[in-house]
C-alpha cells in the first residue's frame, strides 16, 4: 500500500501552561554570536518588487499577469519597473525571522501559551447534514424558532413554488418577490398520497390577506446575474420524468439524452407555521450569530448569491419584519442551533479558538503571572505589558564572496501554497474517545462542537464535547530538492533561493535574564549543531525549503557583562558543552515534548524524506489535496426504521452527519515513531459492520460469550504436520474424557511454537466436529 508523510504534524499540549511571577536572583546581560547554516534551499522574500524577474504571462495560466516573481531579501530597494535577471545582491536574513522561529520553539519546550491564536474566531465547515426548514419570529422581545415539520419529519409548513409541467421554468429566478419576504399564497390540491410530499403553491402575492395562507418565501442561491440565460426546454418531459425520484440528470453524462431540468434547482420554497403542529423554542445570541457568519461567507464567495435575502435578514434583525425563513440543525444535548439560508450548507461551531485552547490562550494577567516565553520575548495586551529581554540582529553571510555564489543557479517556481485549513478536523483536532458513550463503540466523525460514535447495535450517537486541538504545528525537514512547478499562475510564485551550505552569522543581545533562561536559550541555539537535526525558517516550509542549523562556535561567542565592586567587566560561558549535553529536566523544560521535538526536527532517511508531501491519492504531484480528504470520508447506508447504519455506500450521497465515517486521522508524534499515512484512505482495513441484532451469528456470539466451554482430555497419537494456517501444526488425537467421540478421526491444532509429541496428554476445547483446539 502506498503511503506518505504529511509535511506538518503537531506536538501535543499539556493540561495547562506554566505561569508564574518573575523569580528573584542574579540577572545576566550580554550577547551571543551564533551561526546559521542552510541545509536546504532557503527563501525569504524582498517584497519591494513582485516582478523582480522577466516574465511573459501565459494567456491560459495567467491571463491577468498576477504571477509574482520575488528576489531573496536584501537591503536593496528594488525598482518595481525593472527586472534583475542578471544581478544579485548580498542576501540578508532579518533578525525578526529568526526571532519568530526561536520563540515558537521556546514556547513549545517550556510549555508556554499560544499568543498568536485568533481568540474569538469561530470555525465553520461544509456539512453533509440536511438542515430542517423553520421560521424565525420576534416574540416578547426575543427571537423564537418555529419548526415547520412535525415530529415525524412531515412538511406541515413547507410548500414548493414551481412549474410542475416544465422544470425549465425557473420560478426562483423569475419571481419578483424579494427573497425572505412575507407572502400570502394558496395551495394546490395534493396529487400524491405521500404524507412526506411537499404541497405546491398555486398563487402567491406580496399583498397581505390576498390568499388564504401566510408565510415566507425562500428562493435560495440565485446564481450570478451575469450567467447565461437558461434556454427553455421545448420538448421537456420533466413533468413525468423518472429522474424525479433519482434526482439525477442523464443529459449531464450523455449528450444524446435530452437535458433534464429537474437535476437543476427549479423551485422556490414557502415556509409557514402550521396551526396544529407548531413547535418552537427561543434562540440565544450565539445561535443567531451563525446565520450572520454563514451569510457573510456566501456573500464573500458570490456577492449576488443571497443579496435579496441579506436585505430581509437585516430588516428582521432591526425589528422591521416579524419573520424570516431559515434552515436549522440542532444537537439533542445542547441549546446551540446552527442556522443557514440553505438546506445543504456550512456548520458554524459554537466553540471559539479561545474555548479550544482554554488555559493556553495568550497571557493577560494583571498579577504578571506570565508564561516563560512571554517573560523572555515580551507580550503586550490590555492588562499587561512586558518588554522583550532579547533582541536579534540581522544575519549576514559569514564569508564574503561573489553574490551569485550565494544562490541556486536557477529560479524556482513554487507549487501553490494555501492557507491552513483547520476545518480538516482529522488533522487539526485530536480524535475523541468512544468510551464515555460506548466502551465498545467506534468514533466515526468529529468536529469543533460534536462527535459521532457507532455503538455495538450499529446505531450512531451524536454527542457534544469539548474538543482538543492537536497541538503546536511543526514542519518536517526535507532535504530532497524542491521540485519546480513549471506552471506559472496567479496562485504561485517564482523565487530566487539561497542554496544549501551557505553560512550566516548573527547576534542575540539579552538584558536582565535569569541563568535558567540563558541556559535554555543557549541549548536551543546548539540543539541542531550535531548535523542530525534542523529547524524550519522562511517561506515554502511544506515544499522542502527552509531547513537550517544553528550553532555556537565556542565559549568566547557568549559574552556576559558582570558588575561588582570593581565595576563592569566581561566574562564568558565556561560550561557551554555541559549545557549542550543537559537533559530537558535539568534545564527546566517540558520533558513531555522531548521525544516528539527530537522526531520532528530530525533528518529522516532519504527514502522517508522523498515521501513527505501533502495528501494525494496517486503519483500525480499536482493533484488537488482535497481529493484525499474527500476519499478519507465514506458514507454508510442508513435505515430509518431501525435507525441503524450499514455498509459503505460507494455511490450514495449522505443526508445526515450520522452516515459519515472518517477512515484515518493524523498520527501523533507522542510515540516517537514516523507517522505514516495511507495514500488511499479507503484501503485501510476496517472491521466490517455486522447486521445488528437480526444477525443470527451475532446472537449466537452474544449468547455463548458468557458460557464456559467444555474441556476435553486428549492424547497426541501422531507426529506434527503443517495445518492450513501456516502458523499452526495439526496432530491426530484420541479423546480420553469422552471415548464415544473416537468413532471418528479427530485432530487438534496448536501454534508452531508449542512442541507436542506422541503420547502427550493435553486439554482441548471443541471447535467443530472432529477438530479441537489446544486450550489456552
Amino acid at each position: 500500500m502506498q503511503r506518505f508523510i504529511n509535511p506538518y504534524n503537531f506536538i501535543s499540549l499539556s493540561d495547562k501552561p506554566q505561569r508564574q511571577q518573575e523569580a528573584e536572583g542574579q540577572k545576566y546581560t550580554g550577547s551571543v554570536t551564533y551561526r546559521l547554516r542552510t541545509r536546504s534551499s532557503l527563501f525569504i522574500p524582498n517584497t519591494s518588487s513582485n516582478k523582480a524577474f522577466s516574465y511573459t504571462p501565459d494567456k491560459e495560466d495567467d491571463p491577468r499577469n498576477e504571477h509574482g516573481l520575488y528576489d531573496f531579501f536584501s537591503y536593496e530597494i528594488l525598482d518595481p519597473d525593472k527586472v534583475y535577471d542578471g544581478k544579485c545582491f548580498e542576501p540578508v536574513i532579518p533578525g525578526s525571522e529568526v526571532r519568530g522561529m526561536l520563540r515558537s520553539i521556546y514556547e513549545t519546550l517550556t510549555n508556554s501559551c499560544l499568543p498568536v491564536m485568533d481568540g474569538e474566531k469561530r470555525i465553520g465547515k461544509r456539512t453533509v447534514e440536511h438542515f430542517k426548514p423553520a421560521v424565525l419570529k420576534w416574540e416578547h422581545g426575543h427571537i423564537y424558532l418555529h419548526d415547520v415539520l412535525d415530529k415525524r419529519g412531515r412538511p406541515k409548513g413547507e410548500a414548493l413554488y414551481r412549474d410542475r409541467s416544465d422544470f425549465s421554468d425557473k420560478k426562483h429566478l423569475s419571481c419578483q418577490i424579494r427573497d425572505g419576504m412575507k407572502v400570502s399564497f394558496s395551495l394546490a390540491k395534493k396529487e400524491s398520497g405521500n404524507a412526506f410530499a411537499k404541497p405546491d403553491v398555486e398563487e402567491i402575492s406580496e399583498t397581505p390577506g390576498k390568499y388564504p395562507h401566510e408565510g415566507y418565501i425562500l428562493k435560495g442561491n440565485q446564481g450570478k446575474k451575469h450567467s447565461p440565460e437558461i434556454v427553455p426546454n421545448k420538448n421537456s418531459k420533466c413533468g413525468s420524468c423518472v429522474m424525479r425520484q433519482r434526482g439525477k440528470c442523464p443529459g449531464n453524462r450523455d449528450s444524446k439524452v435530452e437535458h433534464c431540468f429537474l437535476a437543476e434547482k427549479h423551485c422556490a420554497h414557502v415556509f409557514y407555521i402550521p396551526p396544529d403542529t407548531d413547535s418552537s423554542f427561543r434562540l440565544n445570541t450565539a445561535s443567531m450569530e451563525t446565520l450572520r457568519l454563514v451569510l457573510e461567507q456566501y456573500m464573500k464567495e458570490d456577492p449576488d448569491s443571497y443579496r435579496e435575502y441579506e436585505i430581509s435578514y437585516k430588516e428582521f434583525m432591526a425589528g422591521k419584519a416579524d419573520g424570516l425563513p431559515v434552515y436549522y440543525s440542532r444537537l439533542d444535548d445542547t441549546d446551540y442551533v446552527m442556522l443557514s439560508p440553505a438546506c445543504i450548507t456550512r456548520e458554524v461551531y459554537k466553540n471559539t479558538v479561545n474555548t479550544l485552547v482554554d488555559e493556553y490562550r495568550r497571557c493577560n494577567s494583571r498579577e504578571r503571572e506570565l508564561c516563560p516565553a512571554c517573560r523572555l520575548f515580551g507580550i503586550v495586551n490590555s492588562d499587561v505589558a512586558q518588554g522583550s529581554r532579547i533582541r536579534f540582529s540581522d544575519l549576514h553571510p559569514s564569508a564574503k564572496r561573489d553574490c551569485r555564489e550565494y544562490y541556486d543557479k536557477k529560479l524556482l517556481t513554487l507549487d501553490p501554497l494555501a492557507v491552513p485549513h483547520p476545518e480538516n478536523t482529522e488533522f487539526y483536532l485530536k480524535k475523541p474517545e468512544a468510551k464515555p458513550i460506548d466502551p465498545d463503540g467506534e468514533v466515526w466523525f468529529w468536529t469543533y462542537d460534536y462527535y459521532t460514535v457507532k455503538n455495538r447495535n450499529n446505531q450512531v450517537i451524536v454527542k457534544s464535547y469539548q474538543p482538543q486541538i492537536s497541538g503546536r504545528k511543526f514542519y518536517w525537514n526535507n532535504l530532497t530538492p524542491a521540485r519546480d512547478c513549471g506552471k506559472k499562475t496567479a496562485l504561485n510564485r517564482t523565487v530566487r533561493t539561497v542554496r544549501p551550505g551557505v553560512e550566516f552569522t548573527g547576534t542575540i543581545y539579552f538584558d536582565g535574564i535569569s541563568k535558567r533562561q540563558l541556559d535554555q536559550l543557549l541549548y536551543i541555539l546548539m540543539y541542531t549543531s550535531d548535523g542530525k537535526h534542523g529547524y524550519k525558517l522562511g517561506t515554502g516550509k511544506p515544499l522542502g525549503l527552509g531547513s537550517v542549523e544553528l550553532s555556537i562556535d565556542n565559549a568566547r561567542d557568549v559574552s556576559i557583562r558582570m558588575f561588582d565592586e570593581k565595576g563592569y567587566h566581561c566574562t564568558h560561558m565556561d560550561d557551554l558543552e555541559k549545557i549542550h549535553q543537559s537533559t530537558f529536566e535539568e534545564l527546566g523544560m517540558d520533558t513531555r515534548t522531548e521525544k516528539p521535538f527530537e522526531l520532528i526536527t530530525r533528518y529522516l532517511r532519504a527514502e522517508e524524506m522523498a515521501c513527505i508531501h501533502y495528501p494525494r491519492t496517486g503519483d500525480k504531484e499536482d493533484e488537488e489535496g482535497f481529493q484525499w480528504f474527500m476519499k478519507n470520508k465514506v458514507y454508510h447506508k442508513y435505515d430509518k426504521k431501525t435507525r441503524q447504519v450499514g455498509f459503505v455506500d460507494p455511490g450514495g450521497v449522505a443526508a445526515a452527519r450520522i452516515q459519515m465515517e472518517v477512515k484515518t486521522s493524523l498520527p501523533t508524534l507522542d510515540g516517537g515513531e514516523v507517522p505514516w499515512l495511507p495514500s488511499d484512505p479507503q484501503a485501510v482495513s476496517e472491521k466490517k459492520p455486522d447486521k445488528g441484532r437480526n444477525d443470527n451469528r451475532k446472537k449466537e456470539k452474544d449468547r455463548t460469550a458468557w458460557e464456559p466451554k467444555k474441556t476435553y482430555r486428549v492424547r497426541i497419537t501422531s507426529q506434527s504436520r503443517p495445518a492450513r494456517n501456516e502458523y499452526f501444526y495439526e496432530y491426530d488425537i484420541e479423546v480420553l474424557s469422552e471415548p464415544a467421540l473416537n468413532k471418528k478421526s479427530n485432530i487438534i491444532t496448536a501454534k508452531k511454537k508449542i512442541f507436542l509429541k506422541p503420547g502427550d496428554e493435553v486439554e482441548a476445547v471443541k471447535f467443530k466436529d472432529g477438530i479441537f483446539n489446544l486450550k489456552r
